[in-house]
């Protein structure tokens, strides 16, 4: 018995498509993370008289209540994977894209909140956004003809670049 080329085919590119649609779906948009430390305290406070009159040249204040606060977000740009007919969705022609052009949006902060003698405040830094791309690159587009055609423009029956 005689199984033909086709149905070969079309079984390599499917099982290509599955082991890498788990890859592409673990992908996450964004992902924010706040880390933070506290120490309750309090520290004692401290006085230095150089000149024993009564009036401090250097005081160190009592803290407590002291937390710091470390941000973070990621914000992932990209379609990598991509479904779509070669004309209409009769299910005779269809091709998967694979992009691998991705960019991402990173911002972080820093945030100290402290209470400096009782009094309570709050401090904080933040770095503004900054990108990063991936430089252009082809697209690898892995397609099925069960008519015979071309799914790939300007490739082969099965895989080309775009």
């Amino acid at each position: 018995m005689r199984t033909p080329k086709k149905r070969h085919s079309l079984v390599a590119v499917l099982a290509l498509v599955l082991t890498a649609l788990p890859a592409a779906a673990a992908i996450s948009p964004a992902h924010a993370v706040e880390q933070c430390q506290h120490f309750a305290g309090p520290t004692p406070s401290a006085e230095i008289d150089l000149q024993n009159d009564d009036d401090p040249e250097v005081r160190v204040p009592s803290l407590s209540n002291v937390s710091v606060c470390a941000s973070g977000n990621v914000l992932v740009r990209g379609e990598p994977l991509r479904v779509e007919p070669c004309g209409n969705w009769d299910g005779r022609c269809w091709r998967i894209l694979a992009t691998p052009e991705a960019g991402a949006t990173i911002s972080s902060g820093v945030r100290v909140c402290r209470a400096i003698d009782g009094a309570y405040s709050c401090s904080t830094v933040d770095q503004p956004p900054w990108d990063i791309d991936t430089p252009p690159s082809d697209t690898l587009c892995i397609g099925i003809d069960l008519d015979g055609g071309r799914p790939c423009a300007n490739g082969t029956a099965l895989i080309a670049f775009e």
